[in-house]
C-alpha cells in the first residue's frame, strides 16, 4: 500500500467514525419520532380520520407517481414515434410492410406489446414507425397476437387487409426475440402467422441472438458468475443504503475523484447493463476497496457482505477476467449498435461480423486497452494492483499463452457463430 493511500485511508477512518457516532444519534432520535407518531388513540379515529391519516401517509409517495404525459420534443431525438394522416396514407400506398414487436411492462407490471411497422415510402427507401404500444389481456401467443393487430388497428392495417390478395400492403416479415411464445412453429406467434400468410419470412432479432450466443459463452465460467454476483451485490450495497452511499462519496472527496454510479446488471439488456456495470466498478475500483476494507471491520450485519465483495475486488484472477471482458464487450457492444442501426441491409451484417470475430481473435495474442492497463497495474511479486494490495495467488502472467483468456474467447467466437446466420470458417481458427 502506497504512502498516499495508506495517508487517505487513515483520514477516511477518522471521519468514519465521527460519522458513525453521529448516524447511532440521528437513528435513535427517528425511532424516537416514530414511535411517538404510532400512539395514537385509536378509538377516537372516524372513517374520515382514517381516510386523511392515510392521504397524508401516502402523500410522500404519491408525488414519486407523477404521470408522464407525451412530450412531442421526444419525436426529434426518436422520429419513428411520430406519424400523422398523411403518413398513415404512405403506409398504405406500400406494397409491403414487416411487423416488429417486442413485449415489456410499465410501472405497475402491466404486460404490454411494443408494435413497430416497417414500410416502404413513396421514394422507395424503408421507414419504421412506432405504430401503437398495447396492454395485453394475456401473456400467452393467442393474446399477444390480439395485441399486435390492435396495434396495426391504430395505422389503419386489418388482419384480412394485410393478406396478399387483398388491396393495400402485404405482411412480408415479422421480427420478434427468440421466446418461445413468439418463434414457436406450432402455436406461437410466428406459426400462427405462418398459417395466414404462407408466404410469411419469421426473423428472430440478431441483436438478441447476439446478447444469447454471448451468455451461453460464459455462463459456465466460474469466474465470470463471481464476477457478475459481485457486481450485483456492490449495486444493492449501495443502492439500498443512503449511509452507505453518502460514505463512499466522503471517500471520493478525500482521494479527490469522481465516483461514477454503479447500474445494476439487466437480464433483459444484459450486453449494455454489463459493460456499464464494468466500467463504473473499474472507474470507483480504488474508492469501493477503501470503503469496503473499512466497513468489512465493522460489527453490523453487513459486515460479512462487505469483506466477501472486497476479497473478490482484490483477487488477481477476478480483476484480469474483468478487464479481459470490458475488452471482449467493447466489440460486441458494437456489434450490437451496428444491427440497432436504422435501414440495415441484410448484406451488410455478413462483413460486419466477421470483422467483430476477427477483432476478438486478435484479443488473445495482442491484448485490448482494458487489457494492456490491467498488465501496467499487475505486480505479481509485490501482490500488487496499483495501490490495491492483493490476496491469494498472484501468478505471473504471459499473456500471449493464458489459457483461461485464450479458452474464453475461443467459447465467445464460437457461440456467436452458433447461433448467427452467418456462417463461415473462422470458427475453425478460434480453436487454434
Amino acid at each position: 500500500m502506497t504512502l498516499s493511500f495508506k495517508h487517505d485511508m487513515e483520514k477516511y477512518l477518522t471521519i468514519s467514525k465521527r460519522k458513525r457516532s453521529v448516524d447511532r444519534v440521528d437513528d435513535n432520535n427517528n425511532q424516537q419520532l416514530d414511535t411517538t407518531d404510532c400512539n395514537v388513540d385509536k378509538t377516537n379515529l372516524t372513517d374520515a380520520n382514517v381516510e386523511d391519516t392515510v392521504s397524508k401517509k401516502n402523500m410522500k409517495y404519491d408525488k414519486t407517481k407523477r404521470a408522464r404525459n407525451y412530450l412531442p420534443q421526444w419525436e426529434t431525438t426518436w422520429p419513428w414515434l411520430y406519424f400523422d394522416e398523411a403518413l398513415i396514407k404512405d403506409i398504405l400506398q406500400s406494397p409491403y410492410i414487416s411487423v416488429l414487436a417486442d413485449g415489456s411492462t410499465d410501472a405497475s407490471t402491466k404486460e404490454q406489446e411494443n408494435v413497430c411497422v416497417q414500410y416502404l415510402q413513396p421514394t422507395g427507401h424503408p421507414l419504421t414507425i412506432l405504430a401503437s404500444i398495447k396492454e395485453l389481456e394475456h401473456s400467452h401467443a393467442d393474446g399477444v397476437l390480439k395485441g399486435i393487430f390492435d396495434a396495426l388497428a391504430t395505422v389503419g392495417l386489418t388482419r384480412e387487409s394485410l393478406k396478399p390478395d387483398q388491396p393495400g400492403p402485404s405482411i412480408v416479415c415479422c421480427n420478434f426475440d427468440g421466446a418461445a411464445v413468439m418463434q414457436g412453429k406450432k402455436n406461437g406467434v410466428s406459426g400462427q402467422l405462418l398459417k395466414e400468410y404462407p408466404h410469411l419470412i419469421p426473423v428472430w432479432c440478431i441483436a438478441h441472438k447476439l446478447q444469447l450466443a454471448i451468455m451461453d459463452a460464459i455462463k459456465n465460467v466460474k469466474t465470470v458468475n463471481t464476477l457478475e454476483t459481485t457486481v450485483k451485490g456492490i449495486y444493492k450495497y449501495y443502492h439500498g443504503s443512503p449511509k452507505r452511499r453518502r460514505e463512499i462519496k466522503a471517500v471520493a472527496n478525500i482521494i479527490d475523484t469522481d465516483l461514477a454510479n454503479i447500474p445494476d446488471v439487466k437480464e433483459v439488456r444484459w450486453l449494455a447493463s454489463q459493460s456499464k456495470a464494468l466500467l463504473a466498478l473499474k472507474s470507483n475500483l480504488g474508492v469501493i476497496v477503501m470503503h469496503l476494507s473499512e466497513a468489512a471491520t465493522r460489527t453490523d450485519i453487513y459486515a460479512g457482505a462487505a469483506k466477501n465483495y472486497l476479497n473478490n475486488l482484490k483477487n488477481a484472477n477476478m480483476l484480469k477476467t474483468m478487464f479481459l471482458l470490458l475488452d471482449i464487450l467493447d466489440i460486441l457492444a458494437n456489434l450490437s449498435k451496428f444491427f440497432q442501426t436504422e435501414n440495415l441491409l441484410v448484406v451488410e451484417v455478413a462483413p460486419e461480423v466477421e470483422a467483430s470475430l476477427l477483432k476478438l481473435l486478435a484479443l488473445k495474442t495482442h491484448p485490448g486497452p482494458n487489457m494492456k492497463e490491467f498488465l501496467e497495474l499487475y505486480d505479481p511479486h509485490e501482490k500488487q494492483f496499483g495501490d490495491i494490495k492483493l490476496i491469494g495467488i498472484c501468478n505471473p502472467l504471459d499473456f500471449s499463452v493464458d489459457v483461461t483468456t485464450r479458452e474464453m474467447i475461443s467459447s465467445v467466437v464460437d457461440y456467436i457463430e452458433k447461433r448467427s446466420v452467418y456462417k463461415h470458417r473462422i470458427v475453425s481458427k478460434s480453436n487454434n
